[in-house]
């Protein structure tokens, strides 16, 4: 089951758009939506701020028409994208009329998406379940993600709707959609073969470091006497010195001083920038020069350099099948929903 809780937060946060120019065959007798109810009122009170209304304000007030009915307002357009606009807005993010038209774009197509889909998942039987949603917030976690997003005007009942439509949606998806799909094997050899230098084990370095202490507020003086420390010290390794025995003996890191300043293996992006670039920049058995972070000054020795290489198959067979297949799902969902809104004289206004 995926990860609804923040999914869901996701889809409040951001539109989903849907990938144009894909297709796959359906039957020709696939049940087309019902026609959708006219929208009565389309200045229907809203909850978003006035200064969010006016910055959507150079929008036609019927954005989206369906079989000639009024579908979607600027006025539910702009409760779709307030919490993430707003979001925006309060960072300091700024937009012209180009890219709120995009936005809204974006959104109108994620709406119309979303509703072709409920609406064809509720007439295989797989309808919104608010009880499972809250169940599945609760077990998530999501009563602490909840009160996060309230002061971005989304409620319970909000995040509680979308996570039991999003439900429906990949209940159906799994049953009517991926259930019908297979992946072959010359397919995974030949994604594979295409994509191999994405599937690398993550390069490992066993590393030493040599560490003293630099307080923020040191006099340029104590900076200059420390580094002349460290530089004597890589003096005394070049002309033979063990690093070991030199790291016990001057070191100030209190995790590696005892083990010889042995760090262990480390991944990239475990450590600080400057001091992971000088470590994976040196070769195996060399000592780099002196590397500056905020915490002090640092000689940093590789013994020994582990993986980079690419993964065989047998390794990543699994998730390449699932990429594959994750695809396929994408590409027979969009013609789904494709197929379906072709039905309908569905016309943009804006």
């Amino acid at each position: 089951m995926k990860t609804l809780t923040m999914r869901a937060f996701l889809l409040l946060l951001a539109t989903i758009t849907f990938a144009p120019g894909q297709s796959i065959t359906i039957d020709d007798d696939t049940p087309l939506p019902p026609r959708l109810a006219p929208i009565e009122d389309i200045n229907a009170p809203t909850s978003q701020t006035p200064s969010l209304q006016k910055l959507l304000g150079f929008l036609p007030k019927v954005l989206v028409t369906y079989d000639g009915v009024t579908h979607l307002t600027r006025v539910q357009v702009a409760e779709e994208l307030g919490v993430g606009l707003n979001f925006a807005l309060q960072q300091g993010r700024r937009f012209n009329e180009d890219d709120l038209r995009e936005i809204v774009r974006r959104s109108v197509q994620s709406t119309l998406g979303r509703t072709v889909l409920l609406d064809v998942a509720g007439r295989h039987g797989f309808k919104p379940d608010a009880d499972l949603a809250r169940a599945k917030l609760a077990e998530q976690g999501g009563n602490d993600l909840l009160g996060a997003m309230q002061p971005y005007g989304v409620s319970k009942e909000k995040v509680v709707t979308r996570i039991s439509e999003q439900l429906a949606i990949d209940h159906w998806v799994d049953a009517r959609v991926r259930g019908q799909l297979r992946v072959e094997m010359q397919e995974v050899q030949n994604f594979y073969e295409k994509n191999k230098a994405h599937f690398k084990q993550p390069e490992q370095r066993h590393i030493s470091h040599i560490m003293l202490a630099i307080d923020p507020g040191a006099s340029p003086e104590t900076a200059d006497e420390r580094r002349s420390q460290l530089k004597t010290a890589r003096e005394r390794v070049s002309a033979g010195a063990d690093f070991a025995e030199v790291a016990r003996e001057i070191s100030e890191c209190q995790v590696s001083k005892s083990k010889g300043g042995d760090l262990g293996l480390i991944t990239s992006g475990t450590m600080n920038e400057a001091f992971e670039r000088a470590a994976f920049a040196l070769e195996s058995g060399v000592v780099s020069d002196i590397v500056v972070t905020e915490i002090g000054l640092h000689l940093i020795k590789i013994h020994e350099v582990k993986g980079g290489g690419p993964v065989e198959l047998e390794g990543v067979r699994k998730q390449v099948e699932q990429l594959i297949m994750n695809q396929k799902v994408n590409i027979a969902v969009q013609k789904i929903v494709e197929h379906e809104l072709q039905a309908h004289n569905v016309e943009y206004l804006f």
